[in-house]
Formats: structure tokens, sequence, C-alpha cells
């Protein structure tokens, strides 16, 4: 390989294994400092997420679309 591309190559290389070394791993590490102080389980992680709010949320949304036309209206006959 020329020496114009072993540069950059070997260049970028060092800029990874930086940013995974200064930046990754340590917000890895706190994040996961912060969902043990939140009991937050690895299952609570792959559960669909229930929240009441996220209905009314949903529902408000539809309702803003028929009220302007949108597409709503007409795929579900509102």
């Amino acid at each position: 390989m020329s020496i114009a591309k072993t540069v950059p190559h070997k260049f970028v290389g060092y800029l990874e294994a930086q940013a995974s070394e200064l930046i990754w791993k340590p917000r890895c590490s706190a994040t996961i400092a912060w969902e043990q102080s939140q009991g937050i389980s690895a299952k609570d992680k792959t559960s669909k997420y229930t929240d009441p709010r996220a209905t009314i949320v949903a529902q408000s949304q539809v309702l803003d679309r028929t009220a302007t036309g949108g597409w709503c209206t007409e795929e579900f006959g509102l």
C-alpha cells in the first residue's frame, strides 16, 4: 500500500481507537451505573414500553391530523 493511503488509514484507525477509549467506554460505564441506580434491568430494556401517556399522545396526533385534513382522514375513514 502506498504511503498516501497508509498514513490516512493509520490516522483514522487511531482516531477510532481514541474515540472508543475516551468517549464511548466512559459513556457506556456511566449509562450502566445510572441504569443500575434506577433499577433498570436488561429485561426492562427489551420489553415493550406501555406508558399510558404514550397512548394519549398518539391519539392526539391522529386527531390533529384529521382536523387538518391529513392522511388519517382518508386512511381511516374519519
